[in-house]
């Protein structure tokens, strides 16, 4: 059977099949590593020693509270982080990357940059506007055949 046959009408249920697991498997393989392989802050705090020093980078994580005027904690996917470092300009729920060092003794992040990210709240909202454009105009790009469905001409 040549290439021909994997998309043949015999081999349909094979050919989904094999379609699925290259869809699916490599998400699976991430999501197994990200939960069983630390990396990044999750690992320093399991060997704080080790990782003393060590240069970190934070992208995109939220700002869950600010603790005082050099002390503020970011989160990202239940993972919550100290950041020792200037809080002016920071509120509640923004946006944010951060660079800097592990120190041990306290488990957290002594920052030496940090970029704010203004637009990222509308930068989401266009994406949700495309998508409901895309949901508007999608009932008027395929028609329905006696076959299945098709695109329009």
């Amino acid at each position: 059977m040549g290439w021909r046959g994997w998309f043949s009408d015999t081999n349909k249920a094979r050919t989904r099949l094999v379609l699925l697991f290259l869809l699916l498997g490599p998400a699976a393989y991430w999501t197994f590593l990200r939960l069983t392989v630390p990396v990044g802050y999750p690992a320093c705090v399991r060997a704080p020693a080790a990782c003393d020093g060590d240069a970190l980078v934070l992208s995109l994580f939220r700002v869950d509270r600010i603790d005082g005027p050099e002390r503020y904690v970011v989160e990202k996917g239940f993972s919550y982080v100290p950041i020792e470092g200037p809080t002016e300009g920071l509120s509640v729920g923004a946006d944010i990357s951060v660079g800097g060092a592990f120190r041990a003794e306290d488990l957290v992040v002594v920052a030496s940059w940090r970029e704010l990210h203004v637009l990222r709240t509308r930068k989401k909202v266009l994406g949700l506007v495309g998508l409901a454009l895309l949901g508007v105009a999608a009932p008027f790009l395929v028609r329905r055949t006696p076959t299945g469905w098709v695109l329009r001409a």
